[in-house]
């Protein structure tokens, strides 16, 4: 009898703590409401990709005049000068290309795909849109084949997280007090509270040159910023009489 009950007792005293809060809840009369709210804010950051491509029978070639209309593409745009500019190379790709003759896919050369990663933050949305349409102008007249993924976002999203948090934390009490209200009873006590905050994705964008040789002016598309949203969930359980 001893031994049965020594092992019960260690049972117990392993048991998950979510088992253990499980059995705490089930003693008691709860309430469970939850709340939600988005807020946006106007973006002030942008990222754009600006890629080169170039082809020819020669890898050598193909790569050395990949890399020569990259520089260029650099060049200008930092010839823009504006502030607070971050510039970086990516998605580098070398591919053959293949003539399809019945059956046989013979090499007839090559294509070299590089990528150039703009980015610009903490700008005013009015300015931002303004820059990144120079960007993209400038980009496009100094040899890039596109612009694609233009993407714009918020730097700092604590601020826009707090407000929805709190508006989604208010709702949700709300509701629990029109529900005590209703069923009779009377909340007596938070015994739960939890939060989580979601990120609204955002569409992309994308812009693609014809090969014209204009001005970067005449290149440049209007843009808009847009805003980010950020969604916030929040459920709230009272302890209630």
């Amino acid at each position: 009898m001893k031994k049965i009950a020594l092992g019960i007792f260690i049972l117990i005293m392993l048991a998950p703590a979510s088992l253990v809060r499980a059995g705490e809840d089930f003693k008691r009369n709860l309430l469970l409401a939850e709340g939600s709210a988005e807020v946006s804010a106007v973006n002030d950051s942008g990222m754009i990709w600006a890629t080169v491509v170039t082809e020819n029978k020669s890898l050598e070639r193909a790569g050395s005049e990949n890399a020569a209309r990259t520089k260029k593409v650099m060049a200008a745009v930092q010839g823009l000068k504006i502030k607070n500019l971050k510039l970086e190379t990516t998605r580098f790709q070398v591919s053959p290309v293949r003539e399809h003759s019945g059956r046989v896919r013979d090499i007839i050369g090559y294509r070299v795909s590089n990528s150039v990663q703009v980015t610009l933050e903490g700008v005013a949305a009015e300015k931002l849109a303004l820059q990144v349409s120079e960007l993209i102008g400038a980009a496009l007249e100094s040899g890039a084949n596109s612009i694609g993924n233009v993407r714009f976002y918020l730097k700092n999203k604590d601020e826009v997280e707090k407000q929805a948090l709190s508006q989604a934390t208010k709702k949700a009490m709300a509701q629990a007090k029109v529900m005590a209200q209703a069923a009779g009873v009377k909340l007596k006590r938070i015994a739960r509270l939890s939060s989580q905050p979601q990120h609204v994705p955002q569409a992309r964008g994308a812009f693609r040159g014809a090969g014209l040789e204009l001005k970067a002016a005449a290149m440049a598309p209007p843009v808009e910023v847009g805003e980010s949203t950020v969604r916030a969930q929040v459920s709230v359980t009272y302890e209630i009489e």
